[in-house]
This record gives C-alpha cells, sequence and structure tokens, in this order.
C-alpha cells in the first residue's frame, strides 16, 4: 500500500472512533501529512518548473497558492531540505513513527540552514541513535535533551560555532525618555543568562517572603512577580556596589546541575589527562545526564568547569549534614527541603504534565492538616494549577464528609 493510500484508510479510520480517539487519529495523520509535504517540497525544490512559474523556492509557492503564513511555509521548506541528508528521520516521520514535530526540531537544532558538511556527517553517523530517543520522548524533550545537548557538546571543538555565541553575548540599554523609563536586553549563552535569572528567582521569593511578614502597613505589596523581579534586580546591583572590589566574592551558588556519575567520571579523567572528553555521541548512552535542574542542558565539560571554580550547589538527599526534613516544625517547603524534592522529582507529578521544578509548589502528599509532615518523603511537586485543583477538591470532599 502507498503512502497516499494508506493515509486515506487512517483518515478514514479516525472519522469511526470517539470525539477523544478521534482527535488524537486526526493529528496522527496531520503529522504524517506534513512529513510528506516537506519531503515533497524538498524534492522539487530547484527543478525548472519553480522558476518558470515565478517562484524562486517551494515555500512561495505554498505561500501564493496554498495561503498559509510564511513562516509555515519556511518551516515545511527548510525541514524538507534537511531530512535530504536524513532518510532514517524522514522515512519514520512519514510512517507516523515519530511526529513531524520530532523531524522539525532535529531539522531547526542539530542541522539548520546553512550547517557545514561536516557536522551534517557527524549527525548522519549517529541518526539511528537520534531516531531512537525520539521514539521515546516528546518532541520538547527531544529538543531540549538530546538535540540541544548533542549540539552544545559538538560546538565545544568548532571555534566558528563558539565565536557566532561570543557574537551573540551583550548587554543593551534602551531609554524611553518620553516615558521615563528604559530597558535592559541580556543576550548570552543560556547557562550564563540561566544563572542571571536563577538570582533573580531567589531575590524575588527573598522579598514576597518579607513582604508577607511584613507587619508595617506602609509597606506596599508588589503584588505582581514582574514588580518584584525588577526589585530584586536593584537590589541585586546595591549588594554588588555596597563592596569594594577587594572583598567583592561570588555569592553563594546559584546553579542547580544534574549528572550521571558516568559522566562525572569521564569528565575528572579527561580534565586530569588533558585530554578533551568523549564527544557529542555520548549523549546517547544509557542513563547520561547533564542539564540544570528546570531541564536546561549543559556541556559536561562546562559544568564541570563551573564546579571546579566553586560555582555549583551540590545536594545529596537526606545526606546528615544538611537539614532536609523539618518534620512539623514548619508548615511550608523552603531551603534544603524544597530543594531535595526539586532534584528528585524534577516537573510536575501529575500525569502527562511535564511543568519544570522552578515553576511547581511543593505539595504535601499528606495534608499538613491531617498531620502530614514537611519532608521529602511527604513532598511532591504540582504545578500551581494542578496543586490548586487537588487542594479544592480536598475541601470538597471534606465538606461532603462533614
Amino acid at each position: 500500500m502507498d503512502q497516499g493510500a494508506r493515509l486515506a484508510t487512517e483518515l478514514e479510520a479516525a472519522y469511526a472512533l470517539d470525539e477523544v480517539e478521534r482527535l488524537a487519529a486526526l493529528v496522527r495523520v496531520r503529522e504524517q501529512l506534513d512529513a510528506d509535504i516537506a519531503v515533497q517540497a524538498a524534492a522539487f525544490d530547484g527543478r525548472a518548473s519553480f522558476g518558470e512559474k515565478g517562484y524562486r523556492s517551494p515555500a512561495g509557492f505554498l505561500v501564493e497558492h496554498c495561503r498559509i503564513s510564511r513562516s509555515s511555509a519556511r518551516k515545511l521548506q527548510d525541514t524538507g531540505r534537511a531530512l535530504k541528508n536524513f532518510p532514517l528521520i524522514a522515512a519514520a516521520a512519514q510512517s507516523g513513527e515519530i511526529s513531524f514535530d520530532h523531524a522539525r526540531v532535529f531539522a531547526k537544532t542539530v542541522v539548520p540552514p546553512r550547517t557545514d558538511s561536516e557536522r551534517i556527517d557527524l549527525a548522519s553517523e549517529a541518526e539511528h541513535k537520534f531516531l531512537a530517543k525520539a521514539k521515546t520522548h516528546t518532541a520538547d524533550d527531544f529538543q531540549k535533551l538530546v538535540c540541544l545537548a548533542w549540539r552544545q557538546i559538538a560546538n565545544e571543538s568548532d571555534r566558528e560555532a563558539q565565536q557566532r555565541i561570543v557574537d551573540k553575548t551583550e548587554v543593551t540599554f534602551e531609554e524611553f525618555p518620553e516615558e521615563d523609563t528604559a530597558r535592559i536586553v541580556i543576550s548570552g549563552p543560556r547557562i550564563e543568562v540561566r544563572m542571571i535569572r536563577n538570582a533573580l528567582r531567589r531575590l524575588t521569593d527573598e522579598l514576597w517572603r518579607k513582604e508577607n511578614q511584613a507587619d508595617d502597613d506602609t509597606v506596599v505589596p508588589m503584588r505582581h512577580r514582574k514588580a518584584r523581579q525588577f526589585r530584586a534586580a536593584v537590589l541585586m546591583a546595591k549588594r554588588a556596589m555596597a563592596r569594594s572590589a577587594e572583598d567583592l566574592v561570588l555569592p553563594e551558588p546559584l546553579l542547580n546541575v544534574q549528572m550521571d556519575w558516568d559522566t562525572y567520571e569521564r569528565e575528572v579523567a579527561a580534565y586530569a589527562a588533558g585530554e578533551p572528553g568523549p564527544g557529542a555521541n555520548q549523549i546517547f548512552e544509557y542513563g547520561y545526564r547533564s542539564q540544570t535542574l528546570d531541564d536546561i542542558p549543559m556541556t559536561p565539560a562546562h559544568a564541570f568547569a563551573i564546579g571546579i571554580r566553586a560555582r555549583l550547589r551540590r545536594l545529596v538527599i537526606d545526606a546528615k549534614s544538611r537539614k532536609v526534613d523539618l518534620g512539623r516544625a514548619e508548615r511550608l517547603y523552603t531551603g534544603a527541603a524544597r530543594e531535595a524534592v526539586m532534584q528528585r522529582d524534577r516537573h510536575c507529578q501529575h500525569p502527562g504534565c511535564d511543568m519544570p521544578g522552578v515553576w511547581c509548589d511543593v505539595d504535601h502528599i499528606l495534608e499538613w492538616s491531617d498531620g502530614g509532615e514537611t519532608s521529602p518523603e511527604n513532598g511532591q511537586l504540582l504545578c500551581r494549577w494542578h496543586h490548586t485543583r487537588k487542594s479544592t477538591a480536598t475541601i470538597s470532599n471534606r465538606k461532603k464528609a462533614a
């Protein structure tokens, strides 16, 4: 059965399903159609028939004749062009083994337009490994934890790639005198910018706690998180200015990184021998992990280098040297108790929700009001929406029981 006949059969079968299953089946068919369109567009790319009709590329034809947006047309065209070099991933997307989004993020992250042939050859050697990861990860996780992680490590030995990152590193000040306001834009490596964001988040939480503990009626509450973030940035600058250059030391560590033990040992050995690490394909090894707590990948070499400079926080769950079990002494999860749960769960624990831990609440599995302790064993990460739903359901059940 050819591709067209197979898709027609799947589409007909989809309309025989109930509403929910029909929706999922239609999405699967659409994903396969998108992959087909991308592959067909790439196959016709550069042919004389496009030029005769006044189009320089398939994207122009799709915009004019199919009435789709230019961004959608470029997405299809660029993905198709990239998949020319990766027949396994293209075939898997066309057959529905992986979604078109998997193929698109692969093309966008690993081999974006104008990628040199050496990098394409390196990715081609690991194509079957990329495909295996795509089958077991969501498209978002495939992009963050596989494609982006692979590219970061591949860039380590690529001077041109490193220079492109350096060229985008800057702090821009933009003033608006008529509004008496200004804007600061920070551009740079994601990990370094993430450290700044983490510092602002911690100061923002500090301001929120102080505001809620204040008894002074003259304190003006900063109800919006963005307002507290701005005050936190001002506080960060004031604290830095209050110290002399001689006394200025690095503050308490701000970045939490998770790395598996085998990867860590390899980096120690490479550092001791003065040799480069094992390369980009190490991300396909079983159990590999080198990322921040909110799932932003870091190259193992970068994480190890930061660790040597003592800018990493090392958290050992249930270590006797840290007070992570607060028992009934505290109601809220803060400090080490919160971090212990975040390091373990990493994202919202409601089935199907992958909200990163930094944006989640730590919920008592056995409610505090029912005698639950503030301990890692009794804590779980829940995003604000699922936390609210659980609390509402608990209150409703108590009212019914009463």
